[in-house]
Protein backbone atom coordinates (compact mmCIF):
# COMPACT_ATOMS: atom_id res chain seq x y z
CA UNK A 1 0.00 0.00 0.00
CA UNK A 2 2.92 2.34 0.58
CA UNK A 3 3.72 2.26 -3.14
CA UNK A 4 0.16 3.29 -4.01
CA UNK A 5 0.22 6.06 -1.40
CA UNK A 6 3.47 7.50 -2.75
CA UNK A 7 2.13 7.23 -6.30
CA UNK A 8 -1.12 8.95 -5.28
CA UNK A 9 0.76 11.80 -3.63
CA UNK A 10 2.83 12.35 -6.78
CA UNK A 11 -0.28 12.20 -8.97
CA UNK A 12 -2.02 14.77 -6.76
CA UNK A 13 1.01 17.07 -6.78
CA UNK A 14 1.41 16.88 -10.54
CA UNK A 15 -2.34 16.85 -11.07
CA UNK A 16 -3.03 20.14 -9.30
CA UNK A 17 -0.58 22.03 -11.47
CA UNK A 18 -1.46 20.16 -14.64
CA UNK A 19 -5.23 20.48 -14.09
CA UNK A 20 -4.96 24.24 -13.75
CA UNK A 21 -2.66 24.38 -16.79
CA UNK A 22 -4.84 22.20 -18.99
CA UNK A 23 -8.06 23.83 -17.86
CA UNK A 24 -6.66 27.28 -18.59
CA UNK A 25 -5.47 26.32 -22.07
CA UNK A 26 -8.73 24.47 -22.74
CA UNK A 27 -10.76 27.58 -22.00
CA UNK A 28 -8.67 29.51 -24.50
CA UNK A 29 -10.74 27.77 -27.17
CA UNK A 30 -13.40 30.53 -27.15
CA UNK A 31 -10.60 33.01 -27.86
CA UNK A 32 -9.09 30.89 -30.64
CA UNK A 33 -12.41 30.18 -32.34
CA UNK A 34 -13.52 33.81 -32.02
CA UNK A 35 -10.31 35.34 -33.42
CA UNK A 36 -9.30 32.63 -35.89
CA UNK A 37 -11.43 31.29 -38.72
CA UNK A 38 -11.60 27.50 -39.26
CA UNK A 39 -9.08 27.96 -42.10
CA UNK A 40 -6.64 29.92 -39.91
CA UNK A 41 -7.04 27.53 -36.98
CA UNK A 42 -6.50 24.61 -39.35
CA UNK A 43 -3.31 26.22 -40.71
CA UNK A 44 -1.99 26.70 -37.18
CA UNK A 45 -2.77 23.08 -36.34
CA UNK A 46 -0.93 21.84 -39.42
CA UNK A 47 2.22 23.69 -38.29
CA UNK A 48 1.86 22.43 -34.70
CA UNK A 49 1.27 18.86 -35.89
CA UNK A 50 4.36 19.08 -38.11
CA UNK A 51 6.32 20.30 -35.09
CA UNK A 52 5.16 17.30 -33.06
CA UNK A 53 6.63 15.04 -35.74
CA UNK A 54 9.93 16.93 -35.85
CA UNK A 55 10.50 17.33 -32.09
CA UNK A 56 11.65 13.69 -31.52
CA UNK A 57 14.05 14.06 -34.46
CA UNK A 58 15.50 17.36 -33.26
CA UNK A 59 15.82 16.11 -29.68
CA UNK A 60 16.96 12.60 -30.74
CA UNK A 61 14.70 11.17 -28.03
CA UNK A 62 17.14 12.49 -25.43
CA UNK A 63 14.62 13.95 -22.93
CA UNK A 64 13.04 10.52 -22.39
CA UNK A 65 16.43 8.80 -22.33
CA UNK A 66 17.82 11.29 -19.80
CA UNK A 67 14.79 10.71 -17.57
CA UNK A 68 15.14 6.93 -17.78
CA UNK A 69 18.86 6.89 -16.96
CA UNK A 70 18.84 9.48 -14.17
CA UNK A 71 15.64 8.23 -12.51
CA UNK A 72 17.05 4.71 -12.80
CA UNK A 73 20.06 5.71 -10.67
CA UNK A 74 22.73 6.54 -13.24
CA UNK A 75 25.05 9.50 -12.73
CA UNK A 76 23.29 12.73 -13.63
CA UNK A 77 26.53 14.38 -14.66
CA UNK A 78 27.63 11.49 -16.87
CA UNK A 79 24.18 11.20 -18.46
CA UNK A 80 23.88 14.89 -19.32
CA UNK A 81 27.42 15.11 -20.65
CA UNK A 82 26.70 12.14 -22.91
CA UNK A 83 23.47 13.82 -24.07
CA UNK A 84 25.35 17.04 -24.83
CA UNK A 85 27.79 15.16 -27.08
CA UNK A 86 25.05 13.96 -29.40
CA UNK A 87 22.35 16.63 -28.97
CA UNK A 88 23.80 19.06 -31.50
CA UNK A 89 23.38 16.49 -34.28
CA UNK A 90 19.61 16.76 -33.90
CA UNK A 91 19.66 20.51 -34.50
CA UNK A 92 21.74 20.00 -37.65
CA UNK A 93 19.30 17.35 -38.84
CA UNK A 94 16.38 19.70 -38.35
CA UNK A 95 18.14 22.46 -40.27
CA UNK A 96 18.87 20.04 -43.10
CA UNK A 97 15.15 19.26 -43.39
CA UNK A 98 14.11 22.89 -43.89
CA UNK A 99 14.43 22.86 -47.74
CA UNK A 100 12.22 19.74 -47.84
CA UNK A 101 9.65 21.29 -45.49
CA UNK A 102 9.51 24.38 -47.71
CA UNK A 103 7.90 22.20 -50.41
CA UNK A 104 4.69 21.98 -48.36
CA UNK A 105 2.50 24.98 -49.13
CA UNK A 106 0.69 24.91 -45.79
CA UNK A 107 3.97 25.08 -43.88
CA UNK A 108 6.09 27.34 -46.12
CA UNK A 109 4.78 30.70 -44.77
CA UNK A 110 5.58 29.63 -41.21
CA UNK A 111 8.86 27.78 -41.77
CA UNK A 112 10.95 29.95 -39.44
CA UNK A 113 8.29 29.74 -36.73
CA UNK A 114 8.24 25.95 -37.10
CA UNK A 115 12.03 25.69 -36.76
CA UNK A 116 12.22 27.73 -33.56
CA UNK A 117 9.01 26.16 -32.20
CA UNK A 118 10.67 22.73 -32.43
CA UNK A 119 13.91 23.92 -30.81
CA UNK A 120 12.09 25.70 -27.97
CA UNK A 121 9.85 22.72 -27.23
CA UNK A 122 12.81 20.32 -27.28
CA UNK A 123 14.81 22.46 -24.85
CA UNK A 124 11.86 22.85 -22.50
CA UNK A 125 11.21 19.09 -22.53
CA UNK A 126 14.88 18.33 -21.90
CA UNK A 127 15.16 20.49 -18.79
CA UNK A 128 11.72 19.49 -17.51
CA UNK A 129 12.65 15.79 -17.72
CA UNK A 130 15.69 16.47 -15.54
CA UNK A 131 13.35 17.81 -12.86
CA UNK A 132 11.14 14.72 -13.18
CA UNK A 133 14.15 12.41 -12.99
CA UNK A 134 15.29 14.13 -9.78
CA UNK A 135 11.84 13.60 -8.27
CA UNK A 136 11.36 17.38 -8.00
CA UNK A 137 7.66 17.15 -8.80
CA UNK A 138 6.74 20.36 -7.00
CA UNK A 139 8.95 22.53 -9.20
CA UNK A 140 7.90 20.52 -12.24
CA UNK A 141 4.28 21.48 -11.53
CA UNK A 142 5.25 25.10 -10.88
CA UNK A 143 7.12 25.49 -14.15
CA UNK A 144 4.18 23.90 -15.97
CA UNK A 145 1.83 26.48 -14.45
CA UNK A 146 4.26 29.26 -15.27
CA UNK A 147 4.49 28.18 -18.91
CA UNK A 148 0.69 27.92 -19.19
CA UNK A 149 -0.07 31.34 -17.75
CA UNK A 150 2.62 32.85 -19.94
CA UNK A 151 1.02 31.22 -23.00
CA UNK A 152 -2.38 32.63 -22.00
CA UNK A 153 -1.02 36.14 -21.48
CA UNK A 154 0.87 36.11 -24.78
CA UNK A 155 -2.15 34.68 -26.62
CA UNK A 156 -4.27 37.61 -25.50
CA UNK A 157 -1.49 39.99 -26.52
CA UNK A 158 -0.71 38.47 -29.92
CA UNK A 159 -4.23 37.52 -31.06
CA UNK A 160 -6.96 40.05 -30.13
CA UNK A 161 -4.59 42.98 -29.39
CA UNK A 162 -1.83 42.78 -32.01
CA UNK A 163 -3.96 40.68 -34.42
CA UNK A 164 -1.05 38.47 -35.51
CA UNK A 165 -3.31 35.57 -36.48
CA UNK A 166 -1.59 32.21 -37.01
CA UNK A 167 1.82 33.70 -36.27
CA UNK A 168 0.56 35.01 -32.94
CA UNK A 169 -0.83 31.58 -32.05
CA UNK A 170 2.56 29.99 -32.71
CA UNK A 171 4.59 32.77 -31.09
CA UNK A 172 2.66 32.53 -27.82
CA UNK A 173 3.65 28.87 -27.42
CA UNK A 174 7.20 29.32 -28.72
CA UNK A 175 8.10 32.23 -26.43
CA UNK A 176 6.55 30.50 -23.42
CA UNK A 177 8.69 27.40 -23.99
CA UNK A 178 11.87 29.47 -24.33
CA UNK A 179 11.27 31.40 -21.10
CA UNK A 180 10.26 28.24 -19.21
CA UNK A 181 13.38 26.39 -20.36
CA UNK A 182 15.53 29.32 -19.26
CA UNK A 183 13.75 29.35 -15.88
CA UNK A 184 14.52 25.66 -15.25
CA UNK A 185 18.13 25.99 -16.48
CA UNK A 186 18.71 28.91 -14.11
CA UNK A 187 17.26 26.90 -11.22
CA UNK A 188 19.53 23.94 -11.97
CA UNK A 189 22.53 26.27 -12.14
CA UNK A 190 21.71 27.98 -8.86
CA UNK A 191 21.18 24.62 -7.15
CA UNK A 192 24.79 23.73 -7.89
CA UNK A 193 24.62 22.19 -11.33
CA UNK A 194 24.73 18.44 -11.83
CA UNK A 195 24.28 15.81 -9.18
CA UNK A 196 26.48 12.74 -8.92
CA UNK A 197 24.39 9.58 -8.55
CA UNK A 198 25.59 6.10 -9.44
CA UNK A 199 29.32 5.81 -10.00
CA UNK A 200 28.72 3.85 -13.21
CA UNK A 201 29.32 6.13 -16.16
CA UNK A 202 26.99 6.57 -19.11
CA UNK A 203 28.43 6.75 -22.61
CA UNK A 204 26.90 8.51 -25.59
CA UNK A 205 26.56 5.09 -27.25
CA UNK A 206 24.52 3.71 -24.34
CA UNK A 207 22.26 6.75 -24.32
CA UNK A 208 21.77 6.66 -28.08
CA UNK A 209 21.08 2.92 -28.12
CA UNK A 210 18.11 3.58 -25.85
CA UNK A 211 16.93 6.85 -27.42
CA UNK A 212 17.37 5.97 -31.12
CA UNK A 213 14.36 3.60 -31.32
CA UNK A 214 12.24 6.26 -29.60
CA UNK A 215 12.60 8.56 -32.63
CA UNK A 216 10.79 6.36 -35.19
CA UNK A 217 8.45 5.21 -32.39
CA UNK A 218 7.36 8.81 -31.81
CA UNK A 219 6.96 9.29 -35.57
CA UNK A 220 4.73 6.21 -35.77
CA UNK A 221 2.58 7.36 -32.86
CA UNK A 222 2.36 10.73 -34.59
CA UNK A 223 1.08 9.04 -37.75
CA UNK A 224 -1.65 7.35 -35.70
CA UNK A 225 -2.69 10.58 -33.98
CA UNK A 226 -2.21 13.28 -36.61
CA UNK A 227 -1.79 11.86 -40.12
CA UNK A 228 -5.53 12.22 -40.67
CA UNK A 229 -5.08 16.02 -40.55
CA UNK A 230 -2.88 15.91 -43.62
CA UNK A 231 -5.27 13.56 -45.45
CA UNK A 232 -8.10 16.01 -44.72
CA UNK A 233 -5.91 18.92 -45.82
CA UNK A 234 -5.27 17.33 -49.21
CA UNK A 235 -8.96 16.55 -49.83
CA UNK A 236 -10.99 19.17 -47.96
CA UNK A 237 -8.66 22.06 -47.06
CA UNK A 238 -7.63 23.78 -43.84
CA UNK A 239 -11.22 24.45 -42.76
CA UNK A 240 -11.91 20.74 -42.23
CA UNK A 241 -8.62 20.41 -40.36
CA UNK A 242 -9.66 23.27 -38.09
CA UNK A 243 -13.00 21.66 -37.24
CA UNK A 244 -11.40 18.26 -36.51
CA UNK A 245 -8.67 19.91 -34.42
CA UNK A 246 -11.33 21.72 -32.39
CA UNK A 247 -13.17 18.42 -31.83
CA UNK A 248 -9.92 16.92 -30.59
CA UNK A 249 -9.74 19.42 -27.73
CA UNK A 250 -12.39 17.51 -25.75
CA UNK A 251 -10.69 14.08 -25.94
CA UNK A 252 -7.46 15.87 -25.02
CA UNK A 253 -8.93 16.19 -21.52
CA UNK A 254 -8.78 12.40 -21.32
CA UNK A 255 -5.23 12.17 -22.60
CA UNK A 256 -4.27 15.01 -20.27
CA UNK A 257 -5.59 13.16 -17.21
CA UNK A 258 -3.81 9.99 -18.27
CA UNK A 259 -0.63 11.94 -19.04
CA UNK A 260 -0.52 13.42 -15.54
CA UNK A 261 -0.85 9.94 -14.09
CA UNK A 262 1.85 8.50 -16.35
CA UNK A 263 4.37 11.16 -15.35
CA UNK A 264 3.99 10.08 -11.72
CA UNK A 265 3.68 6.38 -12.57
CA UNK A 266 6.91 6.20 -14.59
CA UNK A 267 8.94 7.56 -11.69
CA UNK A 268 7.21 5.21 -9.23
CA UNK A 269 7.66 2.18 -11.49
CA UNK A 270 11.41 2.79 -11.61
CA UNK A 271 11.73 3.35 -7.86
CA UNK A 272 9.59 0.46 -6.54
CA UNK A 273 11.32 -2.78 -5.60
CA UNK A 274 11.46 -5.29 -8.47
CA UNK A 275 9.55 -7.90 -6.49
CA UNK A 276 6.60 -5.54 -6.03
CA UNK A 277 6.33 -4.26 -9.63
CA UNK A 278 4.08 -6.95 -11.12
CA UNK A 279 1.46 -6.78 -8.36
CA UNK A 280 1.53 -2.97 -8.30
CA UNK A 281 1.22 -2.85 -12.10
CA UNK A 282 -1.88 -5.07 -11.98
CA UNK A 283 -3.61 -3.09 -9.23
CA UNK A 284 -2.91 0.28 -10.81
CA UNK A 285 -4.08 -0.88 -14.25
CA UNK A 286 -7.44 -1.98 -12.82
CA UNK A 287 -8.04 1.40 -11.17
CA UNK A 288 -6.83 3.34 -14.20
CA UNK A 289 -9.07 1.38 -16.58
CA UNK A 290 -12.20 2.12 -14.53
CA UNK A 291 -11.37 5.82 -14.23
CA UNK A 292 -10.64 6.30 -17.93
CA UNK A 293 -13.83 4.50 -19.03
CA UNK A 294 -15.93 6.68 -16.69
CA UNK A 295 -14.30 9.88 -17.98
CA UNK A 296 -14.77 8.74 -21.59
CA UNK A 297 -18.49 8.17 -21.02
CA UNK A 298 -18.85 11.62 -19.45
CA UNK A 299 -17.11 13.32 -22.39
CA UNK A 300 -19.35 11.56 -24.90
CA UNK A 301 -22.50 12.60 -23.03
CA UNK A 302 -21.38 16.22 -22.70
CA UNK A 303 -19.95 16.61 -26.19
CA UNK A 304 -22.80 18.64 -27.71
CA UNK A 305 -23.35 21.11 -24.82
CA UNK A 306 -19.60 21.66 -24.37
CA UNK A 307 -19.02 22.35 -28.06
CA UNK A 308 -21.96 24.75 -28.25
CA UNK A 309 -20.85 26.57 -25.11
CA UNK A 310 -17.10 26.79 -25.78
CA UNK A 311 -16.77 27.03 -29.56
CA UNK A 312 -17.90 29.68 -32.02
CA UNK A 313 -20.77 28.81 -34.36
CA UNK A 314 -18.42 27.94 -37.24
CA UNK A 315 -17.01 25.08 -35.15
CA UNK A 316 -20.27 23.46 -33.90
CA UNK A 317 -19.95 20.61 -36.43
CA UNK A 318 -16.98 19.40 -34.35
CA UNK A 319 -19.38 17.74 -31.87
CA UNK A 320 -20.09 14.95 -34.38
CA UNK A 321 -16.51 13.73 -34.24
CA UNK A 322 -16.01 13.79 -30.48
CA UNK A 323 -17.29 10.24 -29.62
CA UNK A 324 -14.92 8.47 -32.04
CA UNK A 325 -12.01 10.66 -30.99
CA UNK A 326 -12.77 9.90 -27.32
CA UNK A 327 -12.62 6.16 -28.03
CA UNK A 328 -9.28 6.63 -29.75
CA UNK A 329 -7.97 8.63 -26.80
CA UNK A 330 -9.15 5.93 -24.37
CA UNK A 331 -7.26 3.13 -26.08
CA UNK A 332 -4.23 5.36 -26.60
CA UNK A 333 -4.10 6.02 -22.86
CA UNK A 334 -4.41 2.34 -21.99
CA UNK A 335 -1.69 1.36 -24.45
CA UNK A 336 0.61 4.06 -23.04
CA UNK A 337 0.26 2.56 -19.57
CA UNK A 338 0.94 -0.96 -20.80
CA UNK A 339 3.90 0.37 -22.78
CA UNK A 340 5.49 1.71 -19.59
CA UNK A 341 6.72 -1.85 -19.03
CA UNK A 342 9.03 -1.32 -22.00
CA UNK A 343 10.45 1.80 -20.36
CA UNK A 344 11.13 0.01 -17.06
CA UNK A 345 12.84 -2.89 -18.85
CA UNK A 346 14.67 -0.53 -21.25
CA UNK A 347 13.08 -2.36 -24.20
CA UNK A 348 12.70 0.67 -26.46
CA UNK A 349 12.93 -1.54 -29.56
CA UNK A 350 9.75 -3.32 -28.48
CA UNK A 351 8.06 0.08 -28.24
CA UNK A 352 9.09 0.64 -31.85
CA UNK A 353 7.62 -2.67 -33.01
CA UNK A 354 4.36 -2.03 -31.16
CA UNK A 355 4.01 1.44 -32.66
CA UNK A 356 4.81 0.09 -36.11
CA UNK A 357 1.99 -2.46 -35.85
CA UNK A 358 -0.50 0.26 -34.84
CA UNK A 359 0.67 2.66 -37.56
CA UNK A 360 0.32 0.03 -40.29
CA UNK A 361 -3.28 -0.64 -39.22
CA UNK A 362 -3.96 3.10 -39.14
Amino acid sequence: MHSEERLLSRVMLLGIGAAISKGTVFFLMPLYTAVLTPDAFGAAEIVVNAALLLIPLASLGLPEAVFRFIAGGKSEKATLLAAARIGFAGVLGLAALLPLLALFGGIRPYLAYLFFYVLASSLHAFFAHILRARGDHALYAVQQLFCTFLTVALSFLFLPVLMLGVRGYLLAILVSDVISAAFIALYLFLRGGLAGGDTVGVSATQLLSYSAPLIPTAALWWSIAYFDRFVLLSHYGTGAVGVLAAAGRLPSLLTFGAGVFFEAWQYSALRVAKGERAALFERIYGMLCAGLVALSAALMLLAWPLVRYLFAADFHAAARFVPLLVLGALFSALSSFLGSAYMVKMRSRMSLLTALFGALIN
